[in-house]
């Protein structure tokens, strides 16, 4: 396995890790538990990115300030509405921030993801509005399930939609470097993977 399929990994158990305590918590304990629950987990998933990475990027922090401020005012205020609209927020934001990238000639996409594709000018704003519509996507998806489904729905399509989410930016991301890869190699993988044969010969 190479570097980045084990970083994509870390990285996609640290996202899909916070959904599964609030699927699993509201089966159990009802929404109120699973509010509470998923504040703790995203603070935990947060707090590990940063011992794996020694970073963490805008989004988890974004998406932390979220959870503990509409998870907070769910539980203060005991309305369920607060933590159903997070994900749309959370959705909508990151598509903004994207879309302002592209406006403003400074593509945050590119910024997130230059270290481990490189795509030429063009590639990088197909793929930013490619990931834009995902979000919007997602934004839409949560808007109908929590307008015309009951709460446990809305929980098991809030959980799916988290590993789906992920699987089509992956998936979108490959079939735009088919297309718009300006390099045929990632050169820090393979000086990874290099470095890692070298050793086992050794």
């Amino acid at each position: 396995m190479s570097f980045r399929e084990r970083y994509l990994n870390q990285q996609m158990l640290l996202e899909v890790s916070p959904a599964v305590v609030f699927f699993v918590s509201n089966y159990f304990g009802g929404l109120m538990v699973a509010t509470a629950a998923v504040m703790a987990a995203t603070t935990i998933t947060t707090i590990l990115g940063y011992r794996l990475n020694r970073s963490v990027p805008v989004l988890p922090l974004v998406t932390l300030c979220l959870v503990l401020l509409l998870g907070g005012a769910t539980l203060a205020l005991g309305s369920e509405t607060f933590i159903k609209i997070r994900p749309t927020l959370g959705s909508l934001l990151f598509a903004g921030a994207l879309a302002l990238g592209l406006l403003l000639q400074r593509p945050l996409l590119e910024r997130v993801l230059d270290a481990r594709i490189d795509l030429t000018r063009r590639g990088w704003h197909v793929l930013t509005w490619r990931w834009v519509a995902i979000a919007v996507l997602g934004a839409l998806v949560n808007e109908i399930a929590r307008r015309n489904f009951s709460t446990d729905t809305w929980v098991l399509v809030h959980t799916l939609d988290m590993p789906v989410s992920i699987l089509l930016y992956i998936s979108i991301t490959r079939i735009t470097a088919t297309r718009y890869w300006s390099e045929a190699i990632d050169q820090s993988d393979v000086g990874t993977d290099q470095a890692g044969q070298e050793q086992k010969k050794s």
